[in-house]
């Protein structure tokens, strides 16, 4: 079983290979409730949220239209599934369109 750790690390690497700059916008993690939590990111002009429910192991990411504002902004959800379905996930999939 991965980590909320480990979910954002691997997000955070992708951006790094990619040379996409970004900022940390928000962070909550409850490691005492299973392990659930979620982190909101700028980058590439637009919002994006990653949410785990550790309980369930399901992942989330969600992605603003560009240039909105955080938190006040309506959220696409790019993504939902169990951990398996997240580490073959292709990350380039999510800021597509």
């Amino acid at each position: 079983m991965k980590s909320f750790t480990e979910i954002v690390s691997a997000f955070e690497d992708w951006l790094k290979r990619r040379y996409i700059t970004y900022e940390l916008l928000e962070l909550y993690s409850t490691p005492y409730s299973f392990g659930s939590g979620f982190i909101a990111y700028k980058a590439n002009g637009r919002n994006t949220k990653i949410v785990f429910d550790g309980r369930d192991n399901i992942v989330s990411i969600y992605v603003s239209p560009p240039h909105h504002k955080y938190p006040t902004n309506e959220w696409d959800l790019r993504f939902e599934g169990n951990i398996e379905k997240y580490e073959q996930l292709d990350f380039s999939t999510i800021y597509n369109n």
